[in-house]
């Protein structure tokens, strides 16, 4: 993520970053990007539903498992579903 970060880009994209890190590290991170955030876009892929509430301000739920929806449903978060089915036209 380090190296991605030098040439100071305008979108990040970040595929989840915190998996297999350490907690100290992870809230490192989710800090940093937090800091971040008003400066660029960042797109985040995670499975972690404690990630999406720290970081996100837009969320979108990509697959057909209902499982994070009803979850993010519960949470009263406000979200979105992607559907890959439509054709680009």
């Amino acid at each position: 993520m380090l190296i991605g970060l030098l040439s100071n880009p305008k979108v990040l994209i970040l595929d989840e970053p915190t998996v297999g890190i350490d907690l100290k590290s992870r809230y490192d991170i989710h800090h940093l990007l937090n800091n971040m955030k008003s400066q660029r876009l960042i797109i985040l892929t995670t499975h972690h539903l404690d990630e999406v509430e720290a970081l996100a301000d837009n969320i979108k739920v990509i697959g057909s498992d209902p499982f994070y929806r009803e979850v993010l449903k519960e949470k009263n978060w406000s979200f979105e579903v992607y559907d890959n089915t439509k054709e680009a036209h």
